[in-house]
């Protein structure tokens, strides 16, 4: 739901300094471009400039974990933020999600951020953790669209009986008996669970929206530099959409040609949210090329994590939840999407932001920012992915893998997963 009413311009780009644009994607999975490029070549000419990464590395799958290393590089991995034994987990992943907007914002830049995951510890974040950082906006945006879509793309509603007579009242009696640790599951965010073939259109109506008209919330200028942070989860509501790439109301049956091609029902409902996502992306694309900041503009494209989305390229299973999306356009670079073999983490994302900052420094460490802890012992972890079971000062750690080698999709390169001790 929208908590702040004017948003229009939130996203200032300057035509005559330097712009840098985060897109974040939540559960966007990097494996999955390889099919998005099949089955959208254009893709590779849209993505004027950027360079794919498809060896990138989260060090968790849900986004408790993903998201304060992402933005706040390596001092916020989950042994890092354990390792600190003062303070609480709250704070801890504050730090790290106001840290770029801090040092953008005090070294004069324009900072604008939507829908900082988690800020607070908070399912709907709490904006207010922004209030003392000088030049930066931020605002929750979820919704803030969906009456303009509806209205451009009519769906016909479920029938009334049939909705109330059985899938409100079975899903709200459902709710109702649950363990409160299950009832995510069974509604989140105005958006109720129904069967293996439903659809999550309620939900996605919240957020995609927000990404297909997101040049409407970009505003150009010739004032001073600046720093969006868009963050958004439509790669997360899967099941709402179809070959036409709109979320749909109904239950979704896709065809067995359809299954037969993508590999799975699981893999064709994520494949359109994600082919959804990275078209929108092209539409902002071109909006800013028009407007002539396209040049002066770096991009990086990047999630908290993966997901499942069976593919070939990894040896083992359920690999894929650690494999998120990276994709980085630096200032003044055209050409087809160039594919790099380089091993990344998105905990390297902060290192491509700052290259503009002298010398730049953590404001809460005083700690050098940079990717040198690549070079070191990383792990991947099994952890809880609500809020409630972390803390106060730690992550609840299940287990623990090793990366023994940089090549993350054999699985030569990785250890055995070890229970954690957890304090």
């Amino acid at each position: 739901m929208l908590q702040n009413s004017k948003a229009e311009g939130i996203f200032k780009y300057t035509t005559t300094g330097k712009n840098t644009a985060i897109i974040f994607l939540d559960k966007g999975i990097s494996i999955a471009l390889h099919r998005a490029l099949e089955e959208m070549p254009e893709l590779s000419e849209n993505l004027d400039g950027f360079v794919w990464y498809p060896e990138t590395l989260s060090f968790g799958d849900v986004t408790i974990i993903g998201v304060p290393s992402f933005m706040g590089g390596y001092e916020y991995s989950p042994w890092k933020i354990n390792a600190r034994e003062d303070g609480l987990l709250t704070d801890k992943i504050n730090e790290a999600l106001t840290l770029l907007p801090r040092i953008f914002g005090e070294s004069g830049h324009r900072v604008a951020i939507t829908d900082p995951s988690l800020a607070n510890l908070r399912w709907i974040p709490d904006i207010s953790i922004y209030d003392d950082i000088e030049n930066v906006t931020a605002k929750n945006l979820k919704g803030y669209y969906t009456h303009r879509f509806k209205k451009e793309f009519p769906s016909e509603s479920e029938k009334a009986i049939e909705s109330f007579d059985f899938d409100i009242l079975f899903r709200y009696g459902l709710f109702r008996v649950v363990l409160p640790k299950l009832r995510y599951a069974v509604y989140y965010n105005g958006g109720w669970w129904r069967d293996g073939r439903s659809n999550s259109y309620e939900r996605a109506l919240d957020v995609f929206p927000n990404l297909y008209y997101l040049k409407d919330l970009c505003l150009v200028d010739d004032g001073s530099d600046t720093l969006n942070i868009f963050m958004n989860e439509t790669t997360h509501e899967e099941g709402a959409y179809t070959a036409d790439l709109i979320p749909v109301s109904g239950q979704i049956q896709y065809s067995k040609e359809e299954i037969e091609k993508f590999g799975s029902y699981g893999n064709v409902s994520y494949m359109y949210a994600f082919l959804a996502a990275m078209k929108s992306i092209t539409v902002w694309i071109d909006y800013l090329k028009d407007m002539d900041v396209y040049d002066n503009t770096r991009i990086i494209i990047v999630s908290d994590h993966g997901g499942t989305f069976r593919n070939s390229l990894f040896e083992e299973e359920r690999m894929e939840r650690y494999n998120p999306l990276l994709i980085v356009k630096d200032r003044d670079t055209r050409g087809p999407l160039a594919v790099s073999d380089e091993f990344m983490t998105n905990a390297d994302v902060p290192t491509f932001v700052v290259r503009d900052i002298p010398d730049p420094v953590n404001p809460y460490l005083g700690l050098p920012i940079n990717s040198e802890e690549k070079n070191g012992p990383l792990f991947i972890y099994k952890a809880p992915g609500s809020q409630n079971r972390h803390g106060p000062a730690n992550f609840t750690l299940g287990k623990a893998r090793p990366l023994l080698g940089h090549d993350i999709f054999r699985t030569s390169s990785w250890g055995e997963w070890e229970d954690v001790e957890n304090d």
